[in-house]
């Protein structure tokens, strides 16, 4: 039922305290045996110091015979700064009663939970494991031996792979022959205190086992010295190499890293054009992966075949291209404007092998350059055009112009000559103060006629009515309402109304200003 792992996380040996049992490894779960109160505490006290100073988790739970106060103080005399692990929790001295039972019966399986939990939290804050020790002989007595052999099972399987050590005591006053047969057969490691002396029986299968980790701890250390004196023996041949190869794979990463992480195209080519090396921004630009075009011809990059046959003869006399701009072909086809940088490539001895491309993609500079050019010969021609648009239509103005001033002056011209004489004999003839009136009428719309008035009235107002602006021009020569509405033939409300119309229309409103005098103004605006 003892569990001793071979497991690296769990074989680790750790100091029990106990010196007839020396070092066991991690998942070890052992029993021993007491006479009196002192046998128990010179056991578990050196037990406890040792996990302490080894910096475990530890778990006491105290039981008859033993107090919590003898306890603690039989282990602040080992251990002076006790209360500052107390304080840290690094240990915990609980009575066995709050442990197994809190407050009702024994419950096998949440005892081995609360037990697993203090583990998890003993390796979440940071300890390489826990020690624990407790008293459940009681178990055998007050619940049965099985229930006393279920836990004891249920504690080997915690155990198993697990970074812990357990000891559980048992007082053989208080035993019983049955139980301390069945303590022995179950157990890997049973010891037993006696009045200050200590008794260890081992099993069989753990003096094989501590028998065979020594055969393996024995053959592993020869193996060690034997490969140490292998290594000791090429370690100054190699320790010179390292420090040179070091030196030349610096200086070639130093290289490397600049032509893979530059962000121009590089790539190396024979004397025969046959690609040898591609780098990331190559990969980019042209569209082939480093696998696709490495051990291809260089022919699958050019336009001209003669163009590459002119540059590698050019390499093979040593001649250095710089800026050279020429047109690629990418892996889909696409055409490339470049500048390319091409130099020779020696070997150590000075003799040209091939030669590197340095390659910066200025397609877009060259569409760019070409869109300015097609923009610039547009604007060009557009200006052409425009300055002929403009002429023309300084000539088509001029004419217009020409023909109004043309018009009007015709206009003005008959109206003087052909109308004007007529109006002054009707003037000089004997007339009836109505026909009198009419003919002043007719006269004064002539001259509003040749006058700007009526053009700015149609210009300014063109929102005017026919009738709005006949009703304006007479209020304009001084007319009420009561002779404009016999002169137009209408009734003098229908006049008040063109008049509150023309108001509105002129945004005068409710303003006190006088209708005649600011429409005889707008022939001076």
């Amino acid at each position: 039922m003892g569990n001793i792992e071979d497991d690296p996380g769990t074989s680790e040996l750790r100091k029990t305290g106990i010196s007839v049992i020396g070092d066991l490894p991690w998942s070890t779960h052992f029993y021993h045996f007491y006479e009196t109160k002192q046998d128990l505490l010179d056991s578990l006290v050196p037990y406890f110091k040792a996990g302490l100073e080894n910096k475990e988790y530890c778990l006491w739970l105290i039981s008859d015979p033993l107090t919590l106060k003898e306890a603690g103080r039989a282990l602040r005399r080992a251990v002076p700064d006790l209360d500052r692990y107390l304080a840290e929790q690094s240990i915990e001295i609980l009575p066995h009663a709050e442990w197994f039972l809190e407050g009702g019966p024994f419950d096998l399986d949440r005892v081995i939970e609360a037990l697993r939990e203090k583990l998890d939290q003993a390796l979440a804050r940071g300890y390489p494991g826990m020690r624990f020790s407790g008293n459940p002989g009681w178990l055998g007595k007050n619940n049965g031996m099985k229930t006393l052999l279920d836990y004891e099972k249920a504690l080997d399987r915690l155990a198993a792979g697990h970074p812990i050590l357990m000891s559980c005591t048992f007082q053989l006053a208080t035993s019983e022959a049955t139980e301390v047969f069945e303590m022995v057969r179950t157990h890997q490691l049973v010891g037993a205190m006696r009045h200050g002396k200590w008794e260890v029986l081992e099993t069989p299968e753990l003096r094989q086992t501590k028998a065979e980790l020594k055969r393996l701890s024995e053959e592993l250390e020869e193996r060690v010295l034997e490969r140490t004196r292998e290594l000791e023996a090429v370690n100054e041949n190699l320790r010179k190499e390292a420090a040179e190869l070091r030196r030349e794979e610096e200086r070639i990463a130093h290289m490397a890293a600049l032509v893979q992480f530059s962000d121009d195209a590089v790539y190396g080519k024979t004397l025969d054009g046959i690609i040898t090396s591609w780098n990331k921004a190559a990969e980019r630009v042209y569209g082939y992966s480093e696998s696709e075009a490495v051990g291809k011809p260089v022919s699958i990059l050019v336009t001209r075949d003669d163009e590459e046959v002119e540059i590698l003869g050019k390499i093979k006399l040593g001649e250095h291209l710089e800026n050279y701009e020429t047109v690629r072909r990418r892996k889909d086809g696409q055409s490339l404007y470049m500048s390319l940088t091409i130099s020779p490539v020696k070997d150590m001895e000075g003799r040209i092998i091939g030669a590197s491309s340095i390659g910066r993609d200025i397609t877009a500079r060259k569409q760019a350059e070409e869109a300015l050019r097609k923009k610039e010969q547009e604007l060009e021609e557009s200006a052409l055009a425009l300055d002929q648009a403009n002429a023309a239509l300084k000539v088509l103005l001029k004419h217009r112009e020409e023909d109004k001033t043309a018009m009007e002056n015709a206009i003005l011209r008959n109206v003087k000559e052909s109308i004007f004489p007529y109006v002054e004999k009707l003037k000089g003839a004997r007339l009836t103060g109505s026909q009198a009136t009419y003919v002043s009428i007719i006269e004064s719309g002539l001259n509003d006629i040749i006058s700007p008035f009526l053009q700015k009235m149609a210009a300014k107002y063109s929102h005017f009515t026919p009738m709005e602006i006949q009703v304006a021009n007479l209020i304009k020569t001084g007319r009420t309402s009561k002779e404009i509405s016999q002169i137009l033939g209408v009734s003098k409300r229908t006049v008040d109304s063109h008049r509150d119309n023309i108001r509105k229309k002129l945004d005068l409103g409710s303003k006190k200003i006088n209708l005649q005098s600011y429409l005889n103004s707008l022939e001076n605006t």
